[in-house]
């Protein structure tokens, strides 16, 4: 009968980590991602808060949220940075009043870099999807690693991540497609 490790003990696949604070997946989304989107699309008009002082608002929130998030982690936020990069590209294609073709381009340009990162990285030690549903905040990881070696199921499980990636690759380029098609 073998002896399973000490709980305290991580199993040597996973690598130990230096506990940090953890945040919120959906606070992340939320004021990286959508209060800046919703901000450009319903308070930029004339009627609310315009179009300079509706960009200035929608960028505070991610620009804020990743140095909030750099002070307490040390390390950049993926989002804040995606977030920023959306409302200069949207606030600056309304102020300077481009064609709709423009912000067309930049809605399925967005969910395509995503997609090609996601297809990227599976090739890397770091794979996107493992990193947003494999980790102490979605799961407890270490008692799901256990499990699987007791199940032998540790190379299915890997199979599965990677089947994982694919489909949200694919989720990503049809978004893409699709927001093109829709903002046109």
């Amino acid at each position: 009968m073998s002896e399973s490790p000490p709980s305290s003990q991580v199993p040597p696949e996973i690598p130990q980590q230096v506990p940090q604070k953890k945040h919120s997946i959906l606070a992340n989304l939320g004021f990286n991602i959508v209060i800046p989107t919703l901000i450009l699309s319903k308070l930029s008009g004339e009627n609310y808060l315009g179009p300079v002082f509706g960009v200035v608002v929608a960028l505070a929130f991610p620009l804020l949220y990743g140095l909030r998030d750099y002070w307490m982690a040390h390390k950049p936020n993926f989002f804040s940075i995606l977030g920023v990069i959306n409302v200069l590209l949207t606030g600056s294609m309304s102020l300077l009043k481009l064609d709709p073709q423009y912000i067309a381009i930049k809605d399925a340009a967005i969910p395509s870099l995503l997609g090609l990162a996601t297809l990227i990285s599976i090739y890397t030690p770091y794979p996107l999807v493992r990193t947003f549903l494999f980790n102490d905040q979605v799961m407890q990881v270490t008692k799901v690693h256990e499990a699987l070696e007791r199940h032998n199921a540790v190379a299915k499980f890997e199979y599965h991540l990677t089947m994982a990636s694919y489909m949200v690759a694919g989720s990503f380029f049809l978004s893409g497609v699709l927001n093109y098609i829709l903002a046109n």
